[in-house]
């Protein structure tokens, strides 16, 4: 039996999300020290993953095809591109913003024709899209709702604005929008705000136990990278610096992170702190993956998106 390797690409029509214009600005300040003492971030190789580079042959299959505008996208603040594509229970779930705004589900598999994929919810317009191990949730402009595989939509709550970023852990959505209030909703509980972002919120994820943002100030010319417990507790500053940012994923060992232009890709080691440069020749960074061994990232290229790039880094690679 032949193997397949099922890729599912999507392409938004839209330009590049351009990252806060800066001047110069404090350096790196995270309490856990870097690989090199006492000053900046260990320097890492421009192609990341700790070692040359092999051809690899991927067939690529499609899926689903003819779709409407895919992703989720919010108004407000700095109406940052969302992705918007999961794997739930063995199905895939998307949402699309255009004519026919909704959540989707499809086999993995895919289907002839496309015409086994379902509309889970009818939608005004998706802003932001996450997902956990059993659910997806979906802010459709400012109400939030929670869409368990097996069951029926649950409402999170409505926001007094647009909302611009969502992360999740276990059963506890944190969100956010254009405002500076980081906001906390347990699932079926009540919201609380355990602390306002320092800048107005850009980018949400949560990395071990602690969920990070980043907060741009009002000049556009600083980002602070915050942190609080997923407990609502002990929340701190991680970092101020000048430069840009573009976004950040984590899972329960890494924190992976885009700054700067050129775009710098940075990774801090939960267990000890230790942050690390992996590479500093990415052409805009718009979206971090993570497998058991590596994390990939997705570079839409020059501004006329002509060369754009996926590349990788190995999570044990060392600089």
């Amino acid at each position: 039996m032949r193997a397949w390797l099922a890729v599912t690409c999507l392409f938004v029509a839209c330009g590049p999300l351009s990252p806060p214009q800066t001047g110069a600005g404090g350096g790196d300040v995270l309490g856990g020290g870097t690989a090199q003492g006492g000053g900046g971030v260990a320097q890492g190789g421009g192609d990341g993953g700790g070692g040359g580079t092999g051809q690899l042959r991927v067939e690529v299959e499609p899926l689903y095809e003819g779709r409407g505008r895919l992703g989720a996208r919010s108004n407000n603040g700095f109406r940052p591109w969302r992705g918007g594509l999961a794997v739930v229970e063995n199905a895939l779930y998307w949402v699309e913003s255009g004519a026919g705004a909704g959540l989707y589900r499809a086999p993995l598999a895919g289907c002839d024709g496309g015409d086994c994929v379902d509309t889970v919810a009818t939608l005004t317009r998706p802003s932001v899209f996450a997902a956990t191990a059993d659910s997806v949730l979906v802010g459709d402009v400012r109400a939030l709702q929670r869409y368990p595989s097996g069951g029926a939509a649950a409402p999170l709550g409505t926001a007094t604005e647009e909302l611009v970023l969502l992360a999740t852990h276990g059963d506890v959505a944190f969100w956010a929008t254009g405002d500076s209030p980081i906001n906390r909703t347990p699932f079926g509980g009540v919201t609380s705000t355990p602390i306002h972002s320092n800048g107005t919120p850009f980018a949400m994820t949560v990395a071990g136990s602690r969920v990070y943002w980043a907060g741009v100030d009002i000049s556009g010319q600083t980002v602070a990278l915050q942190s609080m417990g997923v407990d609502g507790a002990t929340p701190r500053e991680e970092q101020r610096f000048s430069g840009g940012f573009h976004t950040m994923r984590g899972d329960a060992r890494f924190l992976y992170y885009a700054r700067d232009t050129p775009a710098r890709i940075l990774r801090l080691s939960l267990s000890n702190g230790l942050l690390e440069e992996v590479a500093n020749n990415a052409q805009g960074v718009t979206d971090f993956a993570f497998d058991a061994t590596h994390a990939y990232w997705v570079e839409p290229g020059a501004a006329d998106l002509s060369n754009g790039r996926v590349r990788r880094g190995a999570h044990e690679s060392t600089t």
